[in-house]
């Protein structure tokens, strides 16, 4: 196996989660429980029935969310440890969090948006170069 070595510039590591909750919800009906079937496997089914209850408003809140995460990820890379983004792009990335943030604007009652983002530096280590 060959491994691959990469050089990060200094930048930000970003923590980005979006979410949207209210305005729906799921009652569920178990159909069958628990039956065992030749290869010892227990199945279940159930069925979930969503309801939402202002189409529109989950509709402008979903929207919302996707065009928040779209803004700050389009600054940054993605990586395995979450996305980086480059030291000289900070501006860019202040701008399209408060670019996302205005998007949020005027929500009526029952749907809650949280987007919560986070930045810290991403600092060399003094013991070994980045890699």
């Amino acid at each position: 196996m060959t491994m691959q070595a990469t050089t990060l510039r200094p930048g930000l590591l970003v923590a980005l989660s979006t979410r949207v909750s209210g305005n729906v919800t799921y009652t569920r009906r178990d159909i069958e429980t628990g039956r065992v079937v030749a290869n010892g496997a227990v199945v279940s089914k159930w069925e979930t029935e969503r309801t939402v209850t202002n189409a529109e408003e989950a509709d402008a809140a979903s929207k919302a969310r996707g065009k928040c995460r779209t803004l700050i990820s389009s600054v940054c890379a993605q990586s395995e440890f979450g996305l980086l983004c480059p030291e000289d792009d900070a501006g860019k990335l202040d701008r399209a969090n408060r670019r996302g943030a205005r998007s949020r604007g005027g929500r009526k009652p029952g749907t809650r948006g949280f987007w919560l983002r986070g930045r810290g530096p991403k600092e060399p280590s003094p013991q070994r170069p980045d890699r």
